[in-house]
């Protein structure tokens, strides 16, 4: 209905969901957040386990949430250009009457007026892509992503995601392609057993025997601490729950979040919905209708890079206590880089 009272092309505009977030909302939010107790999680009795502490968490806690930050969907136009303004379009519209003049006419001070108007508007065009694409960068979380997203779409490298129907590839092939390749993996790891595989170097090359991993108790500073350290993303799992919403809600999640993780410092179990993954194919090359073509890309939880981070700091901690990681062990290790590689391989040649 509003489409055709505007008397606009359909395929102009796109349909989107997103949340209705604002200061009131956020507020409101907040605040009940703040009048939660919480005995869902610290009122059970007979020593719950895990999944029944972090389920019964996750179901009030999505409750407040669905509440008061609603989801909506909303009508936008395609702004495929967003530096170009009113004025810019009317001079554009002015500088083809002006062409067209100087097609139909030999007056010289016609063609000299049409290029000067040319230079000019393609100043004005210069520097309003300059205000937007720096308004853009300046307020993005992440500025070299949105830097060469800019770069590619100036220079027509810019690719539009397609969604699995566009190429004709059920999600059920797209899951069947990704299990199989990660049976394959498992398999070819369970069987190779030679001397330069993993599973030999672990089984066979340790001289010492090492102390058992203690996995400490969390407290609720710790959890904020981690909470706050993470970026703020707008990407979501299925729980629909940003890293920027988990932010605001760390003051008044961090205790019942400190209780539940706790749990598996002790029995080892990780929480059975935290184990959840939306997995999203993207296009890499080739043919588009070939799935071996994408990689699988997995949006977690934004609650269990809480837990995962809180693992990784003990793992983290007994490997370098016990001095178990080789010095050669570049990757994946604070302070060390493939930069710090490169000048330890040099050094061995001075």
């Amino acid at each position: 209905m509003i489409l055709k009272d505007l008397n606009l092309q359909v395929q102009d505009f796109y349909i989107y969901t997103t949340r209705d977030i604002n200061d009131y909302s956020i507020n409101e939010f907040k605040t009940n957040l703040s009048n939660e107790t919480w005995d869902c999680v610290f009122g059970l009795s007979n020593n719950p386990d895990v999944d029944t502490l972090f389920n019964s968490f996750l179901n009030n806690y999505l409750r407040i949430f669905h509440n008061h930050l609603p989801q909506r969907k909303l009508i936008k136009r395609h702004n495929h250009t967003p530096w170009m303004t009113p004025g810019i379009r009317t001079s554009c519209k002015h500088k083809r009457l002006l062409y067209l003049c100087t097609r139909s006419s030999n007056d010289t001070s016609v063609k000299k007026y049409y290029k000067q108007y040319c230079k000019i508007l393609a100043n004005v065009i210069k520097e309003a892509k300059k205000y937007i694409y720096n308004n853009q960068i300046n307020k993005s979380a992440n500025k070299i992503k949105t830097t060469w997203n800019i770069i590619k779409k100036e220079t027509n490298r810019h690719k539009r995601l397609k969604t699995v129907t566009d190429y004709h590839n059920s999600p059920e092939a797209f899951n069947n392609y990704f299990l199989i390749i990660s049976e394959n993996i498992i398999k070819n790891i369970r069987s190779n057993d030679t001397y330069d595989s993993p599973n030999y170097y672990i089984t066979n090359k340790p001289h010492r025997a090492f102390s058992n991993i203690n996995f400490k108790n969390t407290s609720t500073k710790e959890t904020e601490s981690i909470i706050r350290s993470l970026k703020a993303k707008e990407s979501y799992g299925y729980d629909e729950v940003t890293t920027k919403i988990l932010k605001i809600s760390a003051p008044f999640i961090s205790s019942p979040l400190t209780y539940i993780f706790n749990k598996p410092m002790l029995s080892g179990i990780f929480p059975s919905r935290l184990k959840y993954a939306i997995i999203k194919p993207i296009f890499k090359n080739g043919d588009k209708k070939n799935v071996a073509n994408y990689r699988p890309i997995s949006l977690l939880p934004s609650f269990s890079k809480i837990l995962e981070k809180i693992i990784y700091s003990r793992l983290m901690n007994h490997l370098e206590t016990n001095n178990i990681l080789a010095p050669e062990q570049f990757g994946f290790r604070p302070s060390s880089s493939t930069d710090s590689a490169l000048f330890n391989f040099k050094s061995c040649f001075k």
